[in-house]
């Protein structure tokens, strides 16, 4: 499992916070999504990473809106994330001189 980034931490903490808040302890909620708790203690401490498809279920169990179906929150979760050199062209850095001038033309 990938470790988690900054990006990562805040859905994290609010599953947790969720849980808690409905009374749920790990192993139900591990239950309802098909894990261990141990699973769920390291999502929650931000050890490994949530993916989307089991951060959608999170929302369903903890019966919140699916962050990542939020265009708000996909655009503030990748403005910090640098492009490849690949996917820059085309949006005003193209990768040589030669390359630039005939955008430029």
């Amino acid at each position: 499992m990938a470790k988690s980034t900054p990006v990562d931490i805040p859905w994290a903490n609010e599953c947790a916070q969720r849980r808690v808040l409905l009374g749920m302890s790990q192993t139900s909620v591990a239950t309802a999504v098909g894990l261990t708790f141990q699973q769920i203690q390291k999502y929650e401490r931000g050890s490994n990473r949530i993916g989307s498809s089991r951060l959608f279920e999170f929302a369903q169990v903890l019966d919140v809106p699916c962050p990542i179906s939020s265009t708000t929150n996909a655009s503030n979760a990748l403005a910090g994330r640098p492009m490849s050199g690949r996917g820059r062209k085309g949006f005003g850095e193209a990768a040589t001189p030669s390359s630039r001038k005939r955008i430029a033309d």
